[in-house]
């Protein structure tokens, strides 16, 4: 079993770099569900996976490029074989944000 991360750089301050999972806003008019699933496909450019349950909700605040957050996080867990990760659909900043992205095994993060 392994966990996709995806490793950033905050561009308005280049020494914080950090990892993150698959994620982003919600648009006006979806579900945290259906936020999950375009940003499976936006990010990895997987388009068929099951969201098995919701794992975790919580609040969170950071900064990043220059701005403050808050933001409440849904969290959810897919089990998928591995796959080649295409990130062409990423945009604006993400697509200048992401350095890399790894498959972390459960002992690295241990």
């Amino acid at each position: 079993m392994s966990l996709l991360l995806f490793q950033g750089q905050d561009q308005s301050e280049p020494s914080n770099i950090y990892w993150c999972p698959i994620g982003g806003g919600i648009e006006k008019g979806e579900s945290p569900e259906e936020a999950a699933r375009r940003g499976v496909r936006e990010e990895t450019g997987l388009m068929d996976f099951d969201i098995r349950s919701h794992i975790w909700k919580r609040r969170n605040k950071y900064s990043f490029n220059g701005r403050d957050y808050e933001v409440s996080e849904t969290w959810f867990l897919s089990r998928v074989t591995a796959f080649e990760i295409d990130t062409s659909a990423l945009f604006g900043l993400e697509r200048t944000a992401f350095l890399r992205h790894y498959w972390w095994t459960q002992d690295e993060l241990v």
